[in-house]
């Protein structure tokens, strides 16, 4: 997926377990450095963050949601708000209450769940088939709001947990986690793109040039 793909982070090694997802994220427009030389893999992802990669995985176009204030806590001129208007906008993302979005919140995992379901209800895209028939073991620790969008990505393989059965719901997602993650959405969305004619075939090839970030 990588090849040829000259590295710019000096924080991401070709011996990482995150190096293929970085590229590709990098590679496709979905996520950009903290600098131009910097990753920050073990960083936290900000709710900011994560919905700007979902927007860029959808192929948005920010310009047609600029303008306008969703939330009393997202700035109209600020690089991400035109992703948050998005993500309103599709019911992708309902904000925190009392009109507020909370953009430099860190994304739990739980959180990062549910935002996927209502990216993928919203779109219609189809779940990969549940394979998994195990549950995690602390699904107790599961929000009841989370609970059954945890369920589905983790059926479905979608989501792993830690390797010891754990989901972890309230730990935050890590720059590289969001990034390895976002392939796999990624992937099933440009299929999805392409079968269904919604966007052609070739344009789902040009990774999407912007500033942000």
């Amino acid at each position: 997926r990588s090849e040829g793909i000259q590295n710019p982070f000096s924080d991401v090694k070709e011996t990482d377990w995150f190096y293929e997802s970085v590229l590709y994220a990098f590679q496709n427009g979905l996520f950009k450095g903290t600098s131009d030389t910097v990753f920050s893999p073990h960083a936290s992802m900000t709710r900011a963050m994560y919905v700007t990669v979902m927007g860029r995985i959808a192929e948005i176009n920010p310009d047609d949601y600029k303008g306008r204030q969703e939330f009393s806590d997202v700035p109209a001129g600020s690089w991400y708000a035109p992703y948050v208007n998005w993500a309103k906008t599709e019911g992708i993302t309902l904000g925190v209450g009392n009109g507020r979005f909370d953009p430099d919140g860190l994304v739990t995992r739980e959180q990062m769940a549910v935002l996927i379901v209502r990216f993928y209800d919203a779109y219609k895209i189809p779940y990969p088939e549940a394979t998994v028939k195990s549950y995690p073991i602390d699904l107790n620790n599961v929000s009841d709001y989370a609970r059954e969008a945890v369920l589905k990505l983790w059926g479905c393989g979608l989501f792993q947990g830690d390797g010891t059965g754990c989901f972890n719901p309230k730990s935050n997602a890590t720059r590289a986690e969001a990034a390895k993650l976002c392939i796999l959405i990624d992937e099933a969305v440009e299929k999805w793109f392409i079968e269904t004619g919604k966007k052609p075939a070739a344009e789902a090839e040009e990774p999407e040039k912007d500033t942000t970030e």
